[in-house]
């Protein structure tokens, strides 16, 4: 195997590389992320969606994944609407694909069920844990009026769950033969509520739903949700918005701080302090 180069990456090392004069990309993350990501595009693969093939190679350490390299790629989603409902679709497809349980996967390759609720107060407490730990600009007041506000909303009941991709934002797609390719998942979550994975999509586009802002790189944001949601088959921000919410405060917060998602911390509060909850 030879390394040809490196291409940017935030949480991972990727890497072309070349094997017996074909090029493949090499993906070194964890041992759990690894097996998430493998599984996440095996399965897409199965249901017959467009994704990128998992080569079986013998000598990877553990963590690597040597994947399909698709020769001038490039990402499916900008900011067009006609891209917005393509993006939508795409994800309305991954999440038709369901299970009875919610389960994350671990690093050992095994299935981890889980009560959803349980999994909520799981990911709320490692969030406001890390904030603690890492000393962030958020208030012990602040962490504790998302806890009492989001506590007493952990009843959600459902039947039945979808595939989680974890981390949808535009620069995990990738155009293949002109359709979008989703890729490098989250290993947060394997099998939940689809709208715990749309309120990542939100927090990159929030304005006019959880922020009012001048800034120019969100003008276009309820456009792009509009026809997002359009492809996506369901106005969830009509339709389930008071669960949105309460995913929102927890994803954003344990995202938190990122600057990629510059309003997290404004979203958090537009929503824990708006009138209605008092």
């Amino acid at each position: 195997m030879k390394i040809l180069k490196k291409f940017p990456s935030h949480s991972s090392v990727v890497e072309l590389v070349e094997i017996q004069g074909k090029k493949f990309v090499l993906k070194t993350v964890s041992g759990e992320e690894a097996c998430n990501e493998k599984r996440f595009l095996t399965i897409m693969r199965e249901n017959n969606l467009p994704t990128i093939e998992v080569i079986d190679y013998p000598n990877l350490s553990t963590g690597q994944i040597l994947l399909e390299y698709v020769s001038e790629s490039k990402k499916a989603i900008s900011e067009s609407i006609e891209d917005a409902e393509r993006w939508g679709s795409a994800i309305q497809k991954m999440h038709e694909i369901h299970f009875k349980d919610a389960f994350t996967i671990t690093a050992e390759n095994t299935k981890k069920n889980w009560d959803w609720n349980d999994f909520l107060k799981h990911r709320l407490e490692i969030a406001i844990q890390r904030q603690i730990s890492e000393k962030s600009d958020l208030s012990n007041e602040f962490l504790n009026d998302i806890r009492a506000w989001v506590t007493p909303k952990l009843n959600i009941k459902r039947s039945e769950f979808s595939l989680l991709h974890g981390d949808l934002h535009d620069g995990n797609t990738l155009d293949k033969n002109g359709e979008v390719v989703l890729f490098d998942k989250s290993s947060e979550i394997f099998s939940g509520d689809p709208l715990y994975d749309l309120v990542i999509f939100l927090t990159h586009y929030p304005n006019g739903i959880y922020v009012e802002t001048d800034f120019t790189d969100y003008k276009n944001d309820a456009l792009l949700l509009k026809h997002f949601m359009k492809g996506y088959k369901n106005n969830f921000i009509e339709n389930n918005k008071d669960i949105l919410d309460v995913y929102m405060v927890i994803r954003a917060l344990d995202r938190y701080p990122n600057h990629f998602e510059i309003f997290n911390k404004q979203i958090i509060e537009s929503i824990i302090y708006k009138p209605s909850n008092y």
